[in-house]
């Protein structure tokens, strides 16, 4: 290997990236149209860059795939509310209970089961939650739920916190 050729391998790595002012690009050109050995590395090294930005844009894909779904897993995992007295209306109507919720609360679920104490007796245990989503991005709910005794069972509804 000539000087020449020493010279233009160190400047190979900024050739290919096209980071050499023109009269050193016209150099290292003049060069490569005679050195097979330096094409050669020119090669090996433009095969090397082309694996590292395909490393780069598959990594950067995952980064940017993990943080949305991340965040979407953030943004809507349900907030559960705390009993209170403001939190569910209850009336009856027609052997009923309308169960209607504050406008905060974007969702409800109830659950009915037999009393495990006394088989002649449903329990239906009710809860209400929010998400993030929901409460920066959705306007008020009207949320209710009806309950209706089945079979002439009678019914205690119990709220679940969670």
């Amino acid at each position: 290997m000539n000087q020449e050729c020493s010279i233009v391998r160190d400047l190979l790595p900024l050739y290919a990236e096209r980071l050499t002012s023109p009269e050193t690009a016209a150099f290292v050109e003049k060069h490569l149209r005679t050195c097979a050995d330096c094409r050669a590395a020119l090669q090996h090294l433009q095969k090397r860059l082309a694996r590292k930005r395909l490393q780069i844009i598959v990594m950067t894909a995952l980064f940017v795939l993990t943080a949305v779904i991340s965040a979407a897993g953030i943004l809507n995992a349900p907030i559960y509310f705390p009993y209170t007295d403001d939190l569910v209306q209850v009336t009856e109507d027609a052997g009923a209970l309308e169960l209607t919720f504050r406008a905060d609360v974007a969702n409800v679920s109830t659950e009915r089961f037999v009393d495990p104490d006394d088989p002649l007796r449903e329990i239906c245990l009710v809860e209400a939650w929010s998400t993030l989503w929901e409460r920066w991005f959705s306007g008020p709910h009207t949320q209710a739920a009806r309950l209706e005794a089945e079979g002439g069972k009678p019914l205690t509804v119990l709220y679940s916190e969670n």
